[in-house]
């Protein structure tokens, strides 16, 4: 009867343990249990201690659930995702949207002129071959955390690691004296993005250092060619003294699509959760957007498609709408 005893008390300590374990929490081993029985020892049949005990934590789930489901709405406004759609499901789809884009523009940069109605130069298509594949390193990093559940440094290490893949065709190919600007920036972008790509795809021991502060070299970089396109394209030596519409154009999306990948980054580096650090990300993309087809009407002034900026301009809306609030 002892040994029956004993077993009964243990059976409730673990129940109590694996309650507070999984957010239940009890005030002793038999607190479940009525004052007036307590007196006589618990002299409820064994049964009806279950049935007791099963009401007890039903109570308790119900409670629980509510307490979790007001949580999980607070989380989701810190971690974005708050709206009708889920979270994971809007930065996938993003993710995918990305991939495609990068896709087209870093495979057939010609081709992707074409579609927009800009001049098809050798120029701008080695620029526009430039952005897709920053686009690319963009949607690698998406698609390791969003798909494959990396970690942010290997993810970030990933992405990063991939630019030097077309720098490096670059150079191979003497694109710079070609084109006429100077491979010496080049060279300085390759050394920067290999150190730094292996270093967080290897976790060494900079990595989460360099993970905070590496986008915000990218964020400079996005910033001098928004808001002077002129002064970069001269600078890289794509510029003449006179100021081409075509070449300040592309130098200022080429600003865009680096900040939009700098503030991701940024985001990642210094802990905002992955889903809030994408819609974050899209932020400049779409903020360039709205400037240059209502702003500086320079879609107007390079008689591109309207309809398809509207489609784009509707998906970041919906991408950004979604995922930051």
């Amino acid at each position: 009867m002892r040994a029956r005893s004993f077993l009964f008390l243990v059976s409730i300590a673990s129940i109590n343990a694996v309650a507070k374990a999984s957010g239940h929490f009890a005030t002793g081993a038999t607190s479940f249990l009525p004052k007036s029985r307590l007196a006589t020892n618990g002299a409820y049949s064994f049964p009806e201690k279950i049935r007791r005990r099963s009401e007890s934590l039903g109570l308790e789930e119900k409670e629980s659930l509510s307490s979790e489901n007001a949580l999980s709405s607070v989380c989701q406004l810190v971690r974005g995702g708050a709206g009708p759609f889920k979270g994971e499901s809007v930065a996938k789809f993003a993710t995918l949207i990305t991939i495609c884009n990068a896709a087209l523009i870093s495979l057939a940069p010609a081709k992707t002129l074409k579609m927009y109605g800009l001049d098809e130069s050798p120029l701008a298509e080695y620029m526009t071959e430039c952005l897709g594949n920053i686009i690319t390193s963009h949607a690698i990093t998406q698609w390791s955390l969003n798909f494959n559940n990396n970690s942010i440094n290997t993810a970030m290490g990933a992405g990063t690691l991939y630019l030097t893949i077309f720098t490096l065709k670059s150079l191979l190919n003497d694109m710079p004296s070609k084109l006429g600007f100077p491979a010496f920036g080049q060279c300085i972008f390759l050394a920067i993005n290999i150190f730094c790509g292996y270093t967080l795809l290897y976790n060494k021991p900079q990595a989460d250092n360099v993970a905070k502060y590496y986008p915000l070299w990218g964020l400079v970089n996005a910033l001098s060619f928004i808001l002077a396109p002129d002064a970069m394209g001269r600078k890289w030596g794509v510029e003449g003294d006179e100021p081409n519409a075509l070449v300040t154009y592309v130098m200022k999306q080429t600003g865009l699509v680096l900040a939009s990948k700098a503030v991701y980054l940024l985001s990642l580096g210094n802990g905002v959760d992955p889903i809030k650090a994408l819609g974050y990300g899209n932020i400049p993309a779409l903020l360039g957007m709205i400037m240059t087809n209502f702003v500086t009407k320079e879609i107007d002034q390079f008689g591109m498609d309207q309809n398809e900026q509207w489609v784009w301009l509707l998906l970041k809306v919906f991408i950004v709408g979604s995922l930051v609030f």
